[in-house]
């Protein structure tokens, strides 16, 4: 939505086909918006590169067609409409201003150059050393991030994610944004890189609010197709009903992982494969690791294959072997992705990490 180097935006729902899609609005949008590019559009509508006429800025304008035939605004876009009108946060993205226009709801956002999918793919190295070019910006993100980095000895393996200060930098802003939400009864429900968004100064939006719920005791859904796959918990994976907050907690603890090497830490291609490669990791859930699972995970099976239970820290640590991410933030990690909902560190708890220390907090706080 937010997000140039995506043809769809964090607009999850949107196809890169362009088929069906809308004519191009008039220059001038809504009498303010000048309309200088087309940044994605499928199912649901269209997302617009704009000049704001009045302020001088660069906005994201998210047009979402009404449907004639059912209920008119998809809920999911009433529902993200509500939520940014009630919270602002400097690492959530900024609803500027909405509009309702001829069937059609016109959502006004800040524009956000890049997403974490994409930063990841074009800042990521090779074990062999080969990187793929790193902007200027991806530089910039790394400044403000610690006071005593230290660089990587010459014996040590070549990393493969992000560089340390600027994996930290984002792992904190994320757990930060999370904080936010969760302070003010918000679960996401969708984290993965693709909704995570970093400006040219490496600030970090949070965004696409579409399958978000408000939380007070815990979640009750009819599904648990929430969460896209590699980042869902085992807890929805086996259909556990009532969730809260730590969804997001495991689903962050996968993404930061995947920002130390460059790949997805549970990539199946579907329920059953990611809940396999969840168990071969961590080893498979008992009643001693999982209390009371049985009693809430309707989809558990004991004819699953068992895989030998190890400790959290030791399964990632073999998973995450990279010097960009030192035996502090696999600690953290390990206190995020781990079975029991209820063991998972909550975000403001993690902002207390050791593994933060050095991050420059301040810096992000206005950005």
């Amino acid at each position: 939505m937010m997000c140039a180097s995506s043809s769809t935006g964090d607009l999850s729902s949107l196809s890169s086909s362009a088929s069906n899609s809308p004519a191009a609005p008039s220059p001038l949008l809504l009498d303010r918006y000048e309309i200088r590019s087309t940044l994605g559009e499928g199912t649901y509508g269209t997302v617009y590169l704009a000049l704001d006429s009045k302020t001088g800025d660069t906005v994201a304008v998210k047009m979402i067609r009404g449907n004639e035939d059912e209920e008119g605004i998809p809920s999911t876009s009433l529902r993200e409409v509500a939520l940014l009108r009630e919270i602002s946060h400097h690492n959530l993205v900024k609803l500027y201003d909405i509009h309702c226009k001829q069937r059609h709801l016109y959502m006004v956002f800040e524009y956000v150059q890049t997403d974490l999918r994409h930063l990841i793919r074009r800042t990521a190295t090779t074990q062999g050393g080969n990187s793929a070019s790193t902007t200027s910006a991806d530089t910039a993100a790394m400044a403000p991030t610690t006071s005593n980095s230290n660089s990587t000895k010459k014996d040590h393996p070549v990393p493969v994610g992000l560089p340390a200060d600027l994996l930290k930098s984002l792992s904190y802003q994320l757990i930060n944004g999370l904080a936010h939400l969760h302070g003010h009864q918000i679960v996401h429900r969708d984290m993965k890189p693709q909704n995570i968004l970093i400006d040219q100064r490496g600030y970090l939006k949070i965004a696409d609010f579409g399958l978000a719920r408000m939380h007070c005791i815990g979640v009750y859904t009819g599904t648990q197709d929430v969460i896209t796959l590699w980042y869902r918990p085992p807890e929805l994976l086996l259909g556990q009903r009532v969730y809260g907050t730590e969804v997001d907690i495991w689903a962050a603890g996968c993404i930061i992982a995947e920002m130390a090497t460059g790949r997805p830490l549970f990539p199946g291609d579907s329920e059953v494969d990611t809940l396999f490669k969840t168990c071969q990791l961590l080893g498979s859930p008992t009643e001693d690791t999982w209390p009371g699972m049985k009693n809430t995970l309707t989809e558990w099976r004991d004819e699953f294959p068992k895989w030998r239970s190890v400790h959290p820290f030791t399964a990632l640590r073999k998973a995450i072997p990279t010097d960009n991410m030192p035996d502090e933030g696999i600690d953290m990690l390990a206190n995020m992705v781990r079975y029991p909902p209820a063991s998972r560190h909550s975000a403001c708890r993690l902002l207390t990490h050791p593994f933060f220390d050095s991050v420059h907090k301040q810096a992000f706080e206005q950005p």
